[in-house]
């Protein structure tokens, strides 16, 4: 209904104008305001409401401007004139709207292409960071172990061995601090026999035992 009702508004608009310049004497070129008002039509509201415009714009022009017979030639030449406009205009009228919508269904194409592909990249990013991952880890092992390996090598002391061992595993794991744990055998309690606590402040040493109730004790006899 918006589509026609604007094909009845703008060829009233062109009759209205017309005939206020008649009513003052004043050229009255109804047809030139009529071919603007079809040409508008159908550009913006399409090829019906165009022939709409046409039909209405030819009445209007036989019954009010053009006389039965002028020099010869009745009012349906005018009828021809505006079927030859009218078919031109709707011919550029179809043709920009197949144009839109080939670009609309470009561009829809588009958009759902560089979609699938955002989400294929996202999707290579994510296996990508997940191998990264797993490469780093492994090669913090492989570190790990040939530090392991290096400490083993050059320490002849149990206990600066477990020194060495601590220190490794604690910048392996970035935690604040790693301890080693073994059976005292006089006293049969956990025996802290070497730590790496680089932010200690007296609370662990090197020497203390555990006594049967502590976490560390509970933790080794229930394995």
């Amino acid at each position: 209904m918006l589509r026609y009702g604007t094909a009845v508004v703008l060829v009233a608009m062109a009759l209205g104008a017309a005939l206020i310049l008649r009513h003052d004497n004043l050229p009255h070129p109804f047809t030139s305001f009529s071919f603007a008002a079809i040409a508008i039509t159908f550009w913006c509201a399409g090829t019906g409401p165009g022939l709409l415009a046409l039909l209405l714009s030819y009445l209007a022009l036989s019954d009010l401007f053009v006389p039965v017979k002028i020099l010869g030639s009745s009012s349906e030449s005018y009828l021809v004139i505006y079927g030859i406009f009218g078919a031109a205009v709707s011919w550029f009228s179809a043709s920009r709207r197949r144009a839109e919508r080939s670009l609309t269904e470009t561009r829809d194409d588009l958009e759902l292409r560089v979609a699938e592909r955002t989400s294929e990249l996202t999707e290579t990013n994510k296996e990508l960071l997940g191998i990264h991952a797993e490469l780093r880890h492994e090669k913090d092992r492989l570190k790990l172990l040939l530090d392991l390996n290096n400490s083993i090598v050059s320490s002849l002391e149990l206990r600066d061995l477990l020194r060495d061992i601590s220190a490794s595993v604690r910048r392996l794991m970035q935690c604040d601090s790693v301890g080693v744990n073994l059976p005292d055998p006089e006293t049969g309690n956990l025996k802290l026999y070497a730590i790496d606590f680089p932010g200690a402040k007296g609370s662990l040493r090197e020497g203390m035992l555990h006594p049967p109730g502590s976490l560390p004790a509970r933790v080794f006899s229930t394995g």
